[in-house]
């Protein structure tokens, strides 16, 4: 076995028996419990059989050709019948160069004129682009070299604010593209190393909030930017990473998250006519709160927390009244992020369940109070993002999974209707691995989640690659992977880990490798590669 750095790739290879494909794993099941301070995953005394060390691993089939034997015709890694023809269809192996050609199509926002705004990189560095009808090719709004980011559409629908930076160095900077005008680009905020955190248009699309540190290179003040003026004068010195999230239907109020650690921040408030910042309601200790909306009549702010349990769920706070917010969803798993329609009367929020993410739908009033729900497009084994809701019911969203890079869906009258094909139409989808989510026990008997991939005639002994994600807090999510998928079709196999300290499952977890437990997360990924063994 040996441990080698790809650019961010960690492998660590080692030769293991395949999975049997009738094996079962753990799925489901909430990655908690601990008797050593924290949460981390555990397991049952009726799932032993599932988490135990996979001592041999094949199936009869497999042990008897093992030498040599031809298992096409059997099943594939998530135990789906292949038949020979399937995998002679797919015996040819794609370059490398072909799958970084591979683009995707993601952050999709419908203006009130209709159609779609998305960013993709079919143009190799990702570029604003807009449809004005599903299956057509699209039309390309910026054209920097380096790409854009992020962009933010006015409510009017008129006028856009896209970043971009240089030779990627972070430092973001605005221009204002007016489409109707030729696309016509204007420079707003484009000094040199500065850095433009975040944007958020006022109601009357004549001015926008951000955030910015231009002041000393270091904290990220908010501003407030005329478009009429071209000035943009300082609101409020603030501390540390702050980033505007929206401001109020009246245009009386900005909401901002303040960053302290990425498991400690604050939903602060700035009212424009008395100039003070306020910061809402929280509980004693750390908790996450982010992510503020307003609601309809600009007096509830609904954002996201974790002060409840440690897992992060949807408040609503009501502004008159300066109490404690409450709690509107309840679940087990975190909701990682959520969007309103224009009227501020419908809410769609994504949930995001070992990886996976979905989407739920319902209304809300101008208290605060949830209504009656509404139906949201299912998508079982993929990851949605990106809730954008239009005037007619509608819905845009990315959608990707492991087999599937990421494309424009809308949700329209119960049916899903697909509005981009990123350049993957040549490639089947049948000819990739799927992934596969298991639970392994690691050295003090937590049990760490993963995703297990194996390629399509795996049969015998399989090497491995174990990829390790960043941050350190971050989640391995199953979208698609143009490198993955490169080296399944070359017959390695793939364990991507949430190791502890991972993001994803609770703020316990997330803290289970800190200060002098970061090696604890390392021991998690040995671990791993014993398992395979």
């Amino acid at each position: 076995m040996f441990l080698k750095v790809l650019g961010t790739l960690t492998l660590c290879l080692a030769v293991a028996a395949a999975p049997s494909p009738k094996k079962k794993h753990m799925r489901g099941t909430v990655p908690f419990t601990s008797d050593k301070g924290g949460s981390a995953p555990s397991s049952s005394a009726s799932n032993q059989n599932q988490v135990g060390r996979p001592i041999d691993r094949s199936t009869p089939a497999q042990k008897s050709t093992s030498t040599g034997g031809d298992l096409r015709g059997s099943q594939n890694s998530t135990g789906v019948k292949i038949d020979a023809g399937t995998l002679k269809k797919c015996e040819q192996k794609q370059s490398l160069e072909t799958f970084i050609q591979i683009s995707s199509a993601t952050k999709p926002h419908t203006p009130p004129q209709g159609g779609v705004y998305f960013i993709s990189d079919l143009r190799e560095t990702p570029q604003l682009f807009y449809l004005n009808s599903a299956g057509k090719w699209p039309k390309q709004m910026t054209f920097f070299s380096d790409g854009v980011p992020y962009f933010s559409v006015s409510p009017d629908g008129e006028k856009i604010l896209v970043a971009t930076h240089r030779g990627g160095d972070e430092q973001y900077q605005i221009y204002l593209l007016e489409p109707k005008a030729a696309l016509r680009l204007t420079p707003l905020l484009t000094e040199k190393d500065v850095r433009i955190e975040s944007v958020s248009w006022g109601p009357d699309s004549k001015w926008f909030a951000f955030t910015s540190n231009a002041r000393n290179k270091t904290d990220m003040d908010l501003y407030r930017f005329n478009l009429h003026s071209q000035k943009a004068p300082l609101l409020s010195e603030l501390v540390g990473h702050n980033e505007v999230t929206d401001v109020s239907l009246d245009g009386k109020r900005i909401v901002l998250t303040n960053f302290r650690s990425i498991s400690d921040s604050d939903v602060v408030i700035w009212d424009i006519a008395e100039k003070t910042l306020t910061k809402t309601p929280k509980k004693a200790g750390e908790s996450r709160d982010f992510s503020g909306l307003f609601g309809k009549n600009s007096k509830t702010l609904f954002y996201l927390s974790d002060a409840d349990k440690g897992v992060v769920q949807l408040h609503s706070l009501d502004l008159t009244v300066g109490k404690a917010s409450k709690a509107l969803t309840f679940g087990k798993w975190e909701i990682e992020a959520f969007s309103l329609n224009k009227d501020r009367n419908s809410l769609i929020l994504t949930e995001n369940e070992e990886g996976y993410a979905h989407f739920a739908g319902f209304e809300v009033d101008g208290r605060g109070k949830r209504g009656k729900t509404f139906s949201v497009p299912t998508s079982p084994n993929s990851i949605v993002s990106s809730a954008s809701l239009g005037d007619r019911g509608n819905i845009f969203f990315a959608e990707t999974s492991s087999v599937r890079n990421s494309d424009i869906w809308e949700w329209r009258g119960e049916k899903r209707v697909q509005w981009t094909q990123a350049a993957q139409v040549w490639m089947d989808s049948d000819c990739l691995s799927r992934e596969e989510l298991v639970h392994y026990p690691t050295f003090d008997g937590k049990v760490i989640p993963a995703f297990l991939y194996l390629p399509q005639d795996a049969h015998g002994p399989v090497p491995f690659i174990v990829s390790v994600h960043g941050g350190p807090e971050s989640q391995y999510r199953p979208a698609f992977s143009r490198l993955f998928q490169y080296f399944l079709q070359r017959g390695f196999g793939v364990l991507a880990p949430n190791v502890r300290g991972s993001t994803g499952y609770g703020r316990d977890y997330t803290r289970l490798d800190n200060y002098k437990l970061r090696m604890d997360s390392v021991k998690d990924v040995i671990a791993g590669a014993k398992w395979l063994l």
